[in-house]
């Protein structure tokens, strides 16, 4: 292996077992990034498109050549492909690690459906309009051809398709992975009526699905009440109730099927049992304060709009908004004892960071962005927009040990509002490293661990935390062919 100017020699044998110990060459091909005294992830990047090499490539870290003035200063990559993305609501992923996102756009650039990004991070267009002028009504079929009014939230269903709330046009829209659209449940009319497939209607306060883990059938809020359909057969009963005024927003089932937890607008969080009696276990209607407590009943929430449970069923986070201009904050329930309330990340000013502490985006009570949802895996992810600059262009996965937040899908770009063009990409991996402020040191950042990078894949290298830089910083991007791999 060739020689990493800067790295002790016990690092270097570290390095060499990362890098093969088939193939002692490793490339680099450098990338400039522009100095700015922006923090966030839109600046300063610069993208390569890996097409002349024609193979993947394993990706093991990046090399600054010639740093700036800088005491600090992290890296990411990100690979993917452009997309107009505005308003992403909520997330959902398939057993093959497919990532579905549901938009609602709110003018005729953005798309007003799901897309889908494979594990190698190629975007497509699942179903929804895309450039053209919001419809006034519902229409079915496939791809390009489906409408979406407003939709509202969505969930995968065990039978592997997608179930979408859409609250402009008062249906239950089921979605194939393959892109088509039919109406599952709904007559198209503002109400809550139980029946079967169209015979049934929903209102205006459709909300938040999900699917219960082992019958596969659909909950959903519907003004006070948890709502159920059966799948595959469409027939809507009421399961529970809130009180009165009370409409819930979002429901969440744990990993068991034994409780089903629903939060309400108006900040109180219910537990139901699987024969759907229902007990208020955190929050006080109407109080609209954030504030904790050893108890439930006695900790409050401004305008919370998704909940999620983890994995061992011992937690519930709630998205608690906050009021306008606020990041809002993560609040965690304890689900024992007398259910303890704390926050778990957020509670300050906001932000479009990671990390831990006021890293949420500002939101306020108008909007309607940012649902929980986890993978097959149990990890949790956040969708984190609100209003203002990058809103809804985030996914964040929340690490609820550390507590922290990493984003995984954001921007790379620059606009506010509905300006486009924009460009989510995951973001594959993050190095950081201090160094001194001499110009021409040279130091190695191993990532985490080595990145299969599919061949003709644009990759995007940016610079975090270079608020100091006075000057254009050159890195290298040190890469092997992964044929070079068994």
């Amino acid at each position: 292996m060739g020689t990493l100017s800067g790295v002790g020699t016990a690092t270097q044998r570290g390095i060499a077992r990362r890098l093969n110990a088939y193939e002692p060459n490793y490339l680099t091909v450098p990338v400039t990034v522009a100095a700015s005294s922006n923090s966030d992830y839109s600046f300063g990047s610069q993208a390569l498109v890996f097409t002349s090499i024609g193979e993947d490539i394993i990706i093991f870290g990046v090399q600054e050549i010639s740093p700036a003035n800088s005491a600090y200063m992290s890296w990411q990559l990100w690979t993917g492909q452009k997309l107009a993305v505005q308003n992403m609501i909520k997330v959902v992923y398939d057993t093959a690690g497919n990532q579905y996102m549901l938009q609602q756009a709110s003018n005729g650039n953005a798309v007003n459906g799901i897309t889908k990004m494979t594990p190698d991070r190629v975007v497509t267009l699942v179903a929804g309009t895309a450039g053209s002028s919001i419809p006034v009504a519902a229409v079915d079929g496939s791809g390009s051809a489906v409408r979406f009014i407003s939709p509202i939230s969505m969930c995968m269903g065990l039978d592997g398709n997608l179930y979408v709330t859409d609250n402009g046009s008062y249906h239950i829209r089921k979605v194939t992975t393959a892109g088509t659209a039919s109406i599952f449940v709904g007559s198209g009319n503002s109400a809550v009526t139980n029946g079967t497939g169209t015979g049934a209607s929903v209102s205006s306060s459709v909300a938040g699905i999900n699917t219960h883990p082992t019958t596969g059938d659909l909950y959903f809020g519907d003004q006070n009440n948890v709502r159920k359909v059966t799948v595959p057969g469409g027939v809507v009963t009421t399961f529970g109730t809130t009180a009165s005024g009370s409409n819930v927003v979002d429901v969440v089932w744990d990993s068991t099927g034994t409780y089903l937890y629903a939060v309400t607008f108006d900040g109180v969080i219910y537990r139901f049992t699987a024969a759907g009696a229902g007990t208020l276990i955190a929050g006080q209607a109407g109080v609209n304060s954030a504030s904790n407590s050893t108890t439930g009943t006695g900790a409050a929430f401004f305008y919370p709009y998704s909940i999620a449970i983890d994995a061992t069923n011992t937690a519930l986070y709630v998205r608690d908004r906050g009021n306008a201009g606020t990041g809002g904050s993560i609040r965690r329930i304890g689900l024992s004892g007398n259910f303890p309330v704390t926050t778990t990340l957020g509670g300050g000013t906001g932000g479009n960071a990671e990390g831990t502490g006021n890293v949420l985006s500002a939101t306020g009570t108008s909007t309607n962005y940012g649902q929980f949802s986890t993978d097959p895996q149990g990890n949790l992810y956040l969708v984190d927009g609100g209003t203002g600059t990058g809103a809804g262009f985030r996914v964040k996965k929340i690490d609820v040990g550390a507590p922290r937040a990493l984003t995984v899908v954001g921007i790379d770009g620059s606009g506010s509002g509905n300006t486009f063009p924009f460009i989510a990409e995951y973001r594959i991996a993050q190095t950081s490293r201090t160094w001194s402020t001499s110009v021409g040191q040279s130091l190695w950042n191993p990532l985490p661990y080595p990145v299969r990078l599919v061949a003709g894949s644009r990759l995007t290298i940016s610079a975090n935390n270079n608020t100091n830089a006075t000057s254009n910083t050159t890195v290298a991007v040190v890469y092997a062919p992964a044929s070079s791999f068994l």
